[in-house]
């Protein structure tokens, strides 16, 4: 049996996992570990379960790249002699940014200076948030006759997510409020209308 965490993402932390069986063995049991994809996720290459015992672990070593992957499944296969091999599978979360996308649907209309709760996410190629990701973005409302005043100018993410309150303090109709940061990476919201009256 193998147990082992479900996923990973690129450049994470080496983790371990188990390798077990039922009866104990009389004597030590190699067990050979090979992953399908050692970019992605490296892994032992052999372990040993001593006699008398059941189980030991297995180190897994999440690999990183800069190439704009998405998500991977990487496969662990597990053999020991005189035991039926395992393969276990591992999903690995790519941490190359694409683009930002705003989870929150913006109401058709909002009034000038009332408080909309919005939230941003960071995505990788495929649109799967990166649950590693840090860092700020700058926030700016804008729509066909130019900027639209707003607070607050920046948003930090963490976790690959950040919910703030947003305030729209000038009046616009067709507004669409964009985040963006330093490496130009962007994402913008459905557009909407700033009242003036409820």
């Amino acid at each position: 049996t193998v147990t082992l965490a479900s996923s990973t993402t690129e450049g994470a932390s080496a983790f371990t996992g188990t390798v077990s069986v039922v009866t104990a063995p009389v004597s030590p049991v190699t067990v050979s570990i090979s992953s399908s994809n050692p970019g992605k996720a490296a892994v032992t290459s052999s372990v040993t379960i001593a006699a008398g015992t059941t189980s030991t672990t297995f180190t897994v070593t999440p690999q990183d790249n800069p190439i704009k992957d998405g998500q991977q499944t990487v496969t662990l296969n597990f053999a020991a002699s005189g035991y039926t091999p395992k393969a276990q599978s591992l999903i690995v979360n790519d941490n190359e940014l694409d683009h930002y996308t705003f989870t929150t649907t913006m109401p058709s209309s909002i009034v000038r200076n009332a408080t909309a709760s919005v939230t941003v996410t960071a995505k990788d190629i495929n649109g799967v948030t990166i649950p590693t990701f840090a860092g700020t973005v700058n926030l700016s409302a804008a729509n066909g006759s130019g900027s639209v005043t707003m607070t607050p100018a920046t948003a930090t993410l963490a976790s690959g997510t950040a919910t703030f309150s947003a305030v729209f303090t000038q009046a616009g109709n067709g507004v669409t409020l964009t985040a963006t940061d330093g490496q130009g990476i962007t994402g913008s919201t459905n557009s909407f209308n700033v009242t003036n009256l409820g």
